[in-house]
Parts: structure tokens; sequence; C-alpha cells
């Protein structure tokens, strides 16, 4: 089972932005080339139709499991987090708090 990040990992890692136009197999790609952990993946409101399935998050957390990558997500839109809790990747909406 994947390493959730907890507060003080959160404040470690590396944040990796999703463009908007990146889907599954582009981050998976950026995955397998990156050797630092712990990592935040950022998928910002304007990502198109993709990362709205339940697939997408598993591809990736199997691919971060692989590489042996901890990983966390903050997610701004909130119809889409559920995606990522149900599939055991720790959500981190830290950055979206004011």
């Amino acid at each position: 089972m994947q390493e959730t990040l907890t507060e003080p990992r959160v404040a470690e890692a590396r944040v990796i932005p999703i463009a908007p136009e990146d889907d599954r197999y582009t981050v998976r790609a950026l995955l397998r080339r990156t050797a630092a952990s712990p990592l935040i993946l950022y998928l910002p409101w304007e990502v198109e139709r993709r990362w709205n399935s339940p697939l997408d998050f598993r591809l990736i957390a199997r691919t971060a499991a692989e590489e042996g990558l901890e990983i966390g997500w903050a997610v701004e839109d909130p119809d889409r987090r559920p995606l990522a809790v149900l599939l055991g990747n720790d959500v981190d909406d830290l950055a979206f708090r004011t």
C-alpha cells in the first residue's frame, strides 16, 4: 500500500503541477523520470475532461508505487478530490486554505 503524506512530509514535498493538457499517460511518464520523493501532484481546475475517473488516479498510484515514490494530491476541484481519496491517495488541500 502506498504511504500517504503526513503534515511534516508535506512541508518537504516537491510540488509538480499538472498542466491543463496533461493526461494520465503524461503524468506517469513524468513520475518515471522523477527521483525526488515525496511529491505533491497539483491538479488545477483547468484540466480537461480527463481526471474524472478513478482509473486516472489508480494508474498514477500504481506508477508511483512501482517507482517507490511517496505522493499526495492537491486537487482544486472538490468534485475530483473524492476520486483520489477512494484509492487511498492522500489528498492535501492545505494549499487552498486561507
